[in-house]
């Protein structure tokens, strides 16, 4: 091997975006290393460099085009993959020369060869990918992607467009995927999707898929993102509350409090069928936690409306929100809408959104305190060591050494911002 190949052998991989594009680098990274790559810790000690994007709001595609910048005048090999590469195609070679390959969602699989190959864009319809085997991955919390893609097509959503329509995997493969994750030291399991409680193979639904995945041995927690509220069941949120295994924290995106906005969100349901789910939720689900998304200044939104999303944040009690200001999408439907919001308006209203909801979320915090929690330790520090509790709230402990993976009790201490604080009872 030339030095030049040498080179290229280390890769760097940098992630933007969503949890599954995170589930896409941790497969990457491990294809990589089965086919002889060595995976640099940082990117100056790497001769290929792998951006793996997302183009979900226009606050991404700017911080990587920014960080892209930086390798115009460098020698490193730059292959960028995920969700912008898929809409930019050919266009981004022209715009960065020195980029080697664009790579769509659909051919990650391929990179570890193209890595060593010529040039090439790859944005084409790639039914191939869907049947892949996935890598084993051994992490104490593992992820599973048990569908791909979106049909739902919301007005303002760039994902139909970048991992194409909505395609469920076979239940048998993830059965057999999250047995391996199991053997592998995984004790929690969450199954990604786009819109992941529609999962539909065959006879088997979502609530069957969760039951199939809680008889798996070894699995101890089992999370999911992120479901659509046009999609959650009854029988959805009854199974969740039959299975002990399945953490009691619903991520549920509203996006918006006012029926007019939603309708033109398109996404399917109003805020009194919204709340009627939550209802469900709280009734069926012991202990349950709300958290959810939010879009601020989608066009013509007014002043009115957005006091709708304020009441029904303050009416359900989100334990926290995602929020950000609508982000104009070419090629969405929303993007051509007239009544554009100006950002100036849509971040005044996203700064009084956030001080509401962080106000919600610390009166909500401050109710654990002197609590007793037995928390599933999922990290260590130099001094201490966090885990989740049964809801999946995050208390930090800063002295002791729990094992990774075990269960133990901690009393609550204290609040910080949206985490909590504990010591470790002896």
């Amino acid at each position: 091997m030339d030095k030049d190949s040498q080179k290229e052998g280390i890769v760097y991989i940098k992630t933007f975006g969503c949890q599954m594009n995170f589930h896409d680098s941790d497969i990457l990274r491990e294809l990589l290393i089965q086919s002889g790559y060595m995976i640099a810790g940082k990117p100056d000690d790497a001769g290929t460099i792998i951006f793996n994007t997302c183009t979900v709001r226009d606050h991404a595609d700017s911080k990587f085009y920014s960080e892209l910048g930086r390798y115009s005048k460098s020698d490193k090999k730059i292959i960028v993959a995920g969700c912008l590469s898929q809409i930019a195609g050919r266009s981004l070679i022209k715009r960065a020369p020195f980029v080697h390959a664009v790579v769509g969602p659909q051919y990650l699989y391929e990179i570890p060869h193209i890595i060593t190959g010529g040039s090439v864009v790859l944005t084409d319809d790639n039914p191939e990918f869907y049947i892949h085997s996935r890598p084993e991955i051994k992490k104490l919390s593992a992820s599973v992607d048990i569908m791909y893609g979106c049909s739902r097509f919301c007005s303002y959503c760039i994902v139909p467009y970048t991992r194409g329509r909505e395609i469920s995997r076979r239940p048998d493969d993830i059965y057999d995927e999250v047995c391996r994750a199991a053997e592998n030291g995984a004790r929690e399991i969450t199954l990604l999707g786009q819109n992941v409680n529609a999962y539909s193979y065959e006879d088997i639904d979502f609530a069957a898929l969760l039951r199939k995945v809680a008889a798996i041995s070894g699995i101890s927690r089992i999370k999911f993102m992120s479901p659509n509220p046009a999609s959650m069941t009854d029988r959805q949120i009854r199974e969740i509350s039959y299975i002990p295994k399945c953490v009691p924290h619903i991520h549920l995106p509203l996006q918006s409090g006012s029926d007019r906005i939603l309708k033109l969100m398109k996404r399917g349901y109003n805020s009194s069928g919204y709340m009627k789910k939550v209802e469900k939720i709280e009734k069926y689900i012991k202990d349950a936690i709300l958290t959810t998304d939010i879009i601020v200044g989608f066009p013509t939104e007014t002043e009115q409306d957005f006091e709708q999303t304020l009441k029904i944040v303050g009416d359900v009690g989100f334990f926290n929100s995602f929020m950000f200001c609508y982000s104009k999408r070419s090629g969405t439907q929303a993007g051509a809408m007239e009544g554009q919001v100006s950002m100036v308006v849509s971040k005044e209203r996203l700064g009084r959104l956030i001080e509401y909801q962080q106000n919600i979320t610390v009166k909500k915090l401050e109710r654990y305190k002197g609590s007793i929690m037995s928390i599933f330790v999922d990290k260590q520090k130099e001094s201490g060591f966090a885990g989740r509790t049964r809801q999946d709230i995050v208390i930090n402990v800063k002295s002791g050494s729990a094992v990774l993976g075990k269960f133990v009790p901690v009393e609550v201490c204290g609040i910080s911002k949206h985490t909590l604080k504990g010591k470790e009872l002896a």
